[in-house]
């Protein structure tokens, strides 16, 4: 029986990473399942371990890529200001304009909408 331990985190990002939810995982596993005889032995105790959900047909409609960005949003992991610096990649979630926070409600009702009304603005000129 293998039980590995994970190092001391010294950041939120490796906190959240692959390395440690992946030998917590390992830990919780069975012996039987970490004792599988082969690859597949082992992929189909998984399988039935973990039941993959259904994905709902709704998650396949309209363009890929502004899913994408819905979910870093949802997550924290866009590149707004506010979500940087959660994770500690910005020594501030200040907007440009100047504003407390660059997060998810002020970029997509405040920045896009005085966006739209310059560029009416200066197409006016």
């Amino acid at each position: 029986m293998t039980i590995f331990v994970t190092l001391a985190r010294r950041t939120e990002i490796y906190s959240k990473s692959f390395i440690p939810s992946s030998v917590a995982l390992w830990n919780d596993l069975s012996n039987e399942m970490k004792e599988s005889h082969s690859l597949n032995i082992f992929k189909s105790n998984l399988k039935r371990l973990f039941k993959p959900p259904v994905v709902p047909e709704y998650f396949y409609t309209g363009m890929r890529k502004f899913t994408v960005y819905h979910a870093r949003i949802r997550n924290h992991c866009s590149n707004l200001n506010a979500d940087l610096y959660l994770n500690h990649l910005r020594d501030s979630p200040t907007c440009q304009c100047g504003y407390r926070s660059e997060n998810a409600e002020h970029f997509l009702l405040i920045v896009i909408y005085f966006r739209l009304l310059e560029n009416i603005l200066c197409s006016q000129h």
